[in-house]
């Protein structure tokens, strides 16, 4: 019983061929013997075969989704979309920013720590986008699908 256990653990990696050969071996002959692992082993490359059947219509969603995306439309719009975002949050920002430089209520002692921290973040931003502009144009591998 500990030997099926033991071999239970491994019947995966053996069926996706990840196993050592001394532990295939070991999979191998113990499966010969027992019925029980066999009839696990058999499930297993049946859930397997299944997953991998449905992998192929995902794909086929995934070539259709893709279509879609990369319609002339669609980029155009999502373009527009994020410009606009972008826009309006920059401006709710520089307001914001704006009406805490000119409080008065606000001490100096407060303002000069916020605002080394909202720069900091503004130049940090633009590094990061800067850095993906220049990285995007070198890229050799932005076209490639994982």
């Amino acid at each position: 019983m500990i030997q099926c256990q033991q071999i239970n653990e491994l019947i995966s990696g053996f069926i996706d061929h990840e196993l050592t050969q001394q532990d295939e071996q070991r999979v191998r002959v113990h499966l010969r013997s027992c019925e029980q692992c066999q009839k696990t082993a058999t499930e297993m490359r049946e859930l397997q075969l299944a997953v991998s059947s449905a992998c192929v219509v995902s794909k086929l969603e995934e070539e259709r989704w893709e279509k879609i995306m990369n319609n002339r439309p669609a980029k155009a719009s999502r373009g527009i979309g994020w410009t606009l975002l972008i826009a309006g949050f920059a401006w709710i920002v520089s307001v914001a920013i704006w009406e805490f430089a000119i409080d008065d209520n606000v001490p100096l002692i407060v303002k000069l720590p916020i605002g080394a921290v909202w720069f900091g973040m503004l130049f940090l931003f633009l590094s990061v986008a800067w850095q993906r502009v220049v990285s995007y144009k070198t890229d050799r591998y932005n076209k490639v699908k994982i």
